[in-house]
């Protein structure tokens, strides 16, 4: 494949070699989820606060569209753009506060799934 698009055009050669290369780097293992999921959550001043191996970000609660309870933990959507996929909230890992004080605060936004 070198050798004709050598013939053909060196445009296309270096088509081809990006495309080879960006499928080498697409088959290297990326670090896992784990690293990107909140080691901690917390709640202060109308402030969320996630902190997790490789970065710390905090959104207003003013910005929370929807908390999903789903059995065990909770999924924090927030309004664009403010969107994170690595928004949750184990249940059983609450230390301050009550999941009854967790919910009241999100009582207009809380919705319930059976998944």
């Amino acid at each position: 494949m070198v050798v004709v698009a050598l013939m053909v055009d060196l445009i296309v050669l270096l088509f081809l070699l990006l495309s080879i290369a960006f499928a080498v780097l697409g088959s290297i293992p990326q670090k896992g989820i784990e690293n990107k999921l909140p080691q901690s959550v917390s709640i202060e001043n109308d402030e969320i606060l996630f902190v997790s191996q490789m970065c710390t970000k905090s959104f207003l609660v003013s910005d929370v569209k929807r908390v999903k309870d789903m059995g065990e933990w909770y999924v924090i959507d927030f309004y664009f753009p403010n969107k994170n996929l690595f928004c949750v909230c184990q249940k059983d890992l609450l230390i301050e506060g009550s999941i009854d004080e967790f919910e009241k605060l999100f009582e207009d936004k809380l919705v319930r799934t059976n998944e």
